[in-house]
């Protein structure tokens, strides 16, 4: 009798320990699938790789340009003159924040004519071979210490890439799709996303944008000439 029951009470401590291995593999499964998924949707909105690149260089380069905030009057001025004539309608989410925020700025004409570009300029042709295009828009952009960019898109441009000079690896944030950090990398900025607020010090980054090229064109590009050098 004993017997039998200490059988019948390691059948049923048996199959409690497999409903728990049971549900902790469903747990590490569903875990590993929400990383795969996650991660997939991030495939189509960064794309992160190596290249050298001139810090020093370009941070010198980046004093010889005169600068002015992004807010609604610089947007609805790209947005007028622009062949991608973008949707505003993310500056309704953020109206007084658009109209007056000056933390964050871009590069818009040289302080004297003629200046040495010598980094700026060899990653814009590198990038116009890479690509095999002209329409690439090279700027510089800052972003205050203690301040955030709202949700956007930028505006006349289908993809970007962006080179981290300053400031630390600040993380982007796409809507919906969740976030990730870079030092360069290729973003879907034809998407809408956001950055958090810049901590350490102020943060400067070197931006070439693509106005006729789409990301994942130019994804497929840089991904061939990776592995060719």
């Amino acid at each position: 009798m004993q017997i039998a029951e200490g059988l019948h009470t390691m059948d049923h401590y048996g199959k409690l320990c497999s409903m728990e291995i049971t549900s902790q593999s469903l747990l590490r499964f569903a875990n590993l699938l929400e990383f795969t998924i996650r991660k997939s949707k991030l495939d189509n909105h960064i794309f992160k790789f190596e290249i050298d690149y001139d810090k020093q260089q370009l941070i010198k380069e980046s004093k010889l340009f005169e600068y002015k905030p992004i807010n609604t009057e610089t947007l609805n001025n790209i947005y007028g003159t622009s062949e991608n004539n973008d949707d505003l309608s993310f500056i309704n989410s953020d109206t007084a924040w658009w109209k007056d925020q000056e933390s964050w700025n871009t590069s818009y004409q040289l302080k004297e004519d003629n200046s040495n570009l010598i980094e700026s300029m060899r990653l814009t042709k590198l990038f116009k071979e890479i690509t095999k295009t002209d329409n690439i828009k090279p700027n510089f952009f800052t972003q205050t210490v203690g301040t955030e960019v709202k949700t956007h898109r930028d505006v006349g441009t289908l993809c970007a890439i962006n080179f981290i000079i300053t400031g630390g690896e600040t993380p982007v944030m796409f809507d919906g799709i969740g976030k990730d950090t870079y030092t360069v990398a290729l973003l879907n900025v034809n998407e809408n996303h956001s950055v958090p607020t810049q901590t350490g010090e102020n943060r400067l980054l070197f931006k070439l944008r693509f106005t006729s090229n789409k990301y994942n064109e130019v994804k497929e590009s840089i991904k061939d000439y990776l592995l060719n050098v």
